[in-house]
């Protein structure tokens, strides 16, 4: 009986390996970037592309569903559990043009409150607001993030395949306007993936990081921007309004970019649904 229940379990380990989902190429209609992406099939999608050779930087696309009201937020954690590693995440700001906010935090807990702003290593965040944007079916945040590859995440020089975990709420955040707003429980799925490293090296990087916004070293408001973080100096970051190229002021979306906001949503809905 016992040796049929470790064959059991055994096959059970190696049927849950197996089916472990990793990234494959995307080509981000929006952006027109070419991401290594992870999606479960349920609205969520995350991806990655890295330069070139050694590096501490990356671009990152972070989509997750919301409640329909425009409530929620996506994450995306830089280890294989929540619990300690870098972990970004993004979520609309709730206001009325629909801008998104991007925040670098770490759990120290399962409980919301346990999730603080992250200080731990200096990183700097700045949004491309091709790739970004929020309605009430999606929030889209496309970001680069220098310094996001330290101690607190993966390393592409030790291993071909990194294991990262992934998560979403359809919760509206306790204050969504405040960069350090204590995040709402997620209680829809999450999990685990393995992204191909090699893969999401491309010589486009530099191409791509060149539409990132400017980021500043002052205060996270009112401006498009994110500001540098890490070192115990009390990271912030602010909202950036996306979904047309240069529609964006100030972290508002202009009234011209309504209808591209409405189909850019419909066009992030079909595709982050779509099981590749």
């Amino acid at each position: 009986m016992r040796a049929a229940n470790t064959v059991l379990a055994a096959a059970a380990m190696a049927t849950a390996v197996s089916s472990q989902q990793t990234t494959k190429q995307y080509i981000d209609p929006m952006t027109g970037f070419t991401f290594q992406s992870f999606s479960p099939g349920d609205g969520y999608r995350f991806g990655i592309v890295m330069p070139q050779g050694d590096t501490t930087d990356l671009i990152g696309q972070l989509t997750g569903p919301l409640n329909g009201e425009g409530g929620g937020w996506a994450g995306i954690d830089f280890g294989n559990k929540m619990v300690g590693p870098l972990l970004i995440v993004a979520w609309p700001a709730g206001d009325a043009a629909n801008s998104v906010m991007i925040s670098p935090r770490q759990a120290h807990g399962k409980n919301p409150d346990r999730v603080t702003v992250y200080t731990a290593q200096p990183i700097k965040l700045r949004q491309i607001a091709k790739g970004t944007f929020a309605n009430g079916s999606h929030v889209t945040a496309t970001f680069v993030c220098e310094g996001c590859i330290n101690a607190d995440s993966f390393d592409p020089k030790t291993s071909q395949t990194g294991q990262f975990a992934w998560a979403y709420s359809s919760k509206t955040v306790v204050t969504p306007g405040s960069a350090d707003t204590v995040l709402s429980e997620h209680q829809e799925r999450y999990g685990r993936f393995g992204v191909d490293l090699d893969g999401a090296r491309s010589p486009e990087y530099a191409s791509y990081a060149k539409l990132a916004q400017s980021a500043t070293s002052s205060g996270g408001f009112p401006g498009p921007t994110t500001t540098t973080m890490g070192g115990g100096a009390g990271a912030t970051s602010s909202p950036a309004g996306g979904g047309k190229s240069g529609a964006v002021s100030n972290g508002r979306i202009g009234a011209e970019s309504v209808i591209a906001l409405a189909c850019a949503g419909a066009l992030y809905a079909i595709q982050a649904f779509l099981d590749f």
